[in-house]
């Protein structure tokens, strides 16, 4: 059925919510990033200081190999669109790293924005990413692995994998850099199915993950010809997903707003998030917990759209609206 990649408030008939803006706290007494692609390769504070942009097409803009890492963007951009949609080339990227901060910025037009990734067991903990803008990626906004994970207060939106030179490439925001992001499931229009070749999308992804929180966060306009989820856990323990908005999801097979997809799964709360409009050819669900995860707790959450069900197998449930 699914496919695994690598990895509000209502009153009424009214929904507000304000997304969350990149705090440009400028941060001077670091080691400046004047040039792409970059190694940070030595413990320290890090920032930039101007907006850089790189047309690799594999590899990271940046590329970190040391513990204890912050790296402020002092509200700048971190640039790859001009890359083109095919680009394999992911923004910050780290393996096997503990204590990486990364905050206060925007990256736009990779494959995957942020990519902590633990491949030695115990190799990947104590990571921060907060504060961020991520748009305009091929395949996810942030993933990543380990202990002590906390994702808070982004925004990530506008992830498009639709090839554009197939059939609907008009949907492909890639298609054109320079328009406004649009395309037909938005604010409840008809839904158009996407075809093609495209990845999975995915706005947060945790792989391996415990003791970790994913808080606060808006993700919104995932479009895949293939599967979209706004936030999915795999194979993660003693998780909390509280207080994101999720909106605007379209996969031509399936869509998730949360996506608990491991039996693996264990001890995972989920609570006081909103998911509006999420719909597919295949199911929609707004949260589920799929192939059995066990203790996967839902309490108080809004869905509204989702084209199948609210929620699917939480083990146990309350408060879920409307």
């Amino acid at each position: 059925m699914k496919n695994l990649l690598l990895g509000a408030a209502l009153a009424a008939t009214t929904i507000s919510f304000s997304p969350t803006t990149v705090q440009a706290q400028e941060v001077t007494n670091c080691t400046e990033i004047t040039s792409l692609p970059a190694t940070i390769s030595a413990s320290g504070v890090y920032c930039m200081m101007q907006n850089l942009g790189t047309n690799i097409t594999s590899g990271a803009a940046i590329t970190i190999t040391a513990n204890n890492v912050t790296l402020n963007m002092n509200g700048f951009r971190l640039g790859g669109s001009t890359a083109g949609p095919a680009t394999q080339a992911n923004g910050i990227v780290a393996q096997d790293r503990r204590n990486i901060t990364i905050r206060n910025g925007i990256i736009r037009g990779f494959r995957v924005g942020v990519f902590l990734s633990e491949v030695t067991t115990d190799r990947s903990s104590g990571h921060l990413i907060e504060n961020m803008l991520l748009d305009r990626m091929t395949a996810g906004g942030i993933f990543l692995s380990g202990t002590g994970l906390q994702v808070r207060n982004n925004n990530i939106v506008n992830i498009d994998s639709t090839p554009p030179a197939g059939a609907n490439a008009g949907a492909s925001f890639l298609a054109d850099q320079n328009r406004s992001f649009s395309r037909s499931g938005k604010g409840g229009d008809t839904f158009v199915s996407q075809t093609g070749t495209g990845e999975i999308v995915i706005g947060i992804f945790a792989t391996g993950a415990s003791n970790s929180i994913f808080e606060g966060n808006f993700i919104s306009n995932l479009l895949s010809p293939d599967q979209v989820y706004g936030i999915q856990t795999s194979n993660s323990t003693n998780i909390n997903v509280v207080g994101n908005t999720i909106e605007d999801l379209e996969g031509n097979n399936f869509a998730t707003g949360i996506l608990l997809n491991d039996a693996g799964n264990d001890n995972i709360v989920v609570q006081n998030n909103t998911v509006i409009q999420v719909q597919a050819n295949g199911d929609a669900f707004g949260i589920e917990n799929f192939r059995g995860g066990t203790n996967i707790n839902c309490f108080n959450n809004v869905v509204i759209g989702a084209d199948t069900s609210q929620t699917f197998s939480c083990t146990n449930e309350a408060g879920t609206r409307p």
